[in-house]
């Protein structure tokens, strides 16, 4: 994968992201709500590929929402983090397939698999990308109850400030 960061408002990512999920959440008849918490926050990175990373994280907890339900995407602080937190009221994920989240073609929730596809590569692409900007994803679960996955990224003041133009391969 290719890198193009730059310096980037987060609130303007998350802008974007739910803008690019609109379509997707009125298919499943889920509303989406936008908690910022902590504003001006600011992390070098790739806009494009940390787009990717939230769209993922939405359309997951998206298909895996129940009718009616609401996704939240939340921006804010995390000691000395900025974090962006997904957050569903879906179905939740079993204790035993934690350790397997981020595998390549892992799919949980049977339940719901006819009704949203999906290869099961889509979070190990969403660490790919997370680890390579130096950020850390992460997740809480409950059965029954939801999933919340944060994407933690370092603010800029910490990023050792490297051209904007600068592209990183992996």
């Amino acid at each position: 994968m290719v890198f193009d960061n730059d310096h980037l408002d987060l609130s303007t990512l998350v802008n974007d992201a739910v803008e690019a999920v609109d379509g997707f959440k009125n298919r499943f008849d889920v509303s989406i709500d936008v908690d910022v918490e902590d504003t001006g926050l600011v992390s070098y990175i790739d806009p494009n590929r940390m787009l990717q990373v939230l769209v993922n994280l939405m359309s997951n907890a998206i298909k895996f929402s129940p009718a009616g339900a609401s996704v939240t995407i939340r921006l804010s602080r995390y000691e000395d983090l900025n974090r962006i937190s997904v957050i569903d009221r879906g179905e939740g994920i079993p204790l035993e397939n934690h350790g397997s989240m981020f595998g390549r073609f892992v799919q949980i929730g049977a339940s719901n698999r006819a009704r949203t596809g999906g290869t099961g590569l889509g979070l190990s692409i969403v660490k790919a990308i997370v680890d390579n900007q130096g950020g850390e994803v992460s997740f809480e679960s409950q059965v029954g109850k939801g999933t919340t996955f944060h994407v933690d990224l370092k603010n800029s003041a910490d990023e050792q400030q490297l051209p904007a133009s600068l592209a990183w391969s992996d």
